[in-house]
């Protein structure tokens, strides 16, 4: 050291230490914690985003490396260690797990010091929840015999599959349409088969006048994959009695003119009535002859005179 103005004079030289000491971390304050949180996601829900950040104490800048464990391993969690966050984001209901274990280890580029945070995903389906809107239900009349009548049910929606603007039938898969008892008995000649996609159209048929009736039926639509999902109804078919509108003669005998000559080989005149519709009535046929003659016979058996 020596005089600015007065440079002549003796210079005076000491020496001096300077110390600099590495950053130590001594604390990483994650904002915020996702230390034993629990974050739950329902399959097809928009993508949720679980964000995270880390604050060295004191702020030594290191680079911080997040290496994020699943346990057990899900496609449905993806960690973006650009913009410091988690995503969550399934179609699959096969891959839906709840109590996915997520452990993130922090650590840094030229210290020692770690963090490890470890939080719960829930990836739910929603399948297993949802709800069966409640069908109405069905009501088939049949009036003849052997000609059967149809009804084919609406396609039951459920809740979860009308989630995100679904069409209420797909995410869940198919419906089985059941009839579980007849809640009054109906006959054996009163048959109700299923038919077509999920089995939901019910075709009625009778073969016997004597089932003329109201039945109800005990009925279920259920998820054929969630079997536990289901809703039922009481449905009402009914056997008119068959009316005859009309006897059509085959052929008809009406006016017409018949000759036998005596001695000849008997004359056979057949005959035959059909009704319409084909109810199925025993037919009597009873002929007057006049003037009386024990000539004319009747075979009704073989439907002939």
């Amino acid at each position: 050291m020596s005089l600015l103005n007065y440079p002549g004079g003796t210079a005076v030289q000491t020496t001096a230490t300077m110390t600099v000491t590495e950053c130590v971390v001594t604390a990483i304050t994650p904002t915020p914690s996702l230390q034993g949180v629990t974050q739950s996601y329902t399959i097809t829900d928009p993508q949720l985003v679980i964000p995270y950040d880390y604050v060295q104490v004191p702020a030594c800048g290191y680079a911080m490396t997040v290496t994020p464990t699943e346990t057990p391993a899900s496609p449905a969690i993806n960690h973006d260690a650009a913009n410091k966050k988690f995503t969550v984001s399934l179609t699959d209901l096969n891959h839906a797990t709840t109590g996915i274990s997520v452990s993130a280890l922090i650590t840094l580029t030229g210290d020692t010091y770690t963090l490890t945070e470890t939080f719960t995903v829930d990836v739910v389906n929603p399948c297993m929840t949802t709800t069966l809107d409640t069908f109405a239900p069905f009501r088939i009349t049949v009036s003849e015999l052997g000609v059967t009548s149809s009804t084919t049910l609406p396609q039951g929606l459920d809740s979860a599959s009308s989630l995100n603007a679904g069409d209420g039938v797909t995410l869940c898969g198919p419906r089985v349409y059941t009839v579980l008892s007849p809640v009054t008995a109906w006959p054996a000649t009163v048959t109700l088969t299923q038919s077509g996609v999920d089995s939901r159209t019910f075709t009625l048929d009778s073969t016997a006048n004597t089932d003329a009736g109201t039945y109800t039926t005990q009925d279920e639509v259920h998820l054929m994959n969630y079997p536990s999902i289901k809703t039922q109804t009481t449905s009402t078919i009914t056997v008119s009695e068959c009316v005859v509108t009309a006897i059509t003669p085959t052929p008809s005998l009406q006016g017409t003119t018949h000759t036998y000559s005596i001695f000849d080989a008997p004359l056979q005149i057949p005959y035959d009535y059909v009704q319409v519709p084909a109810c199925g009535y025993p037919i009597t046929f009873t002929p007057t002859i006049s003037p009386a003659t024990s000539a004319v016979t009747i075979n009704q058996v073989n439907e002939k005179s």
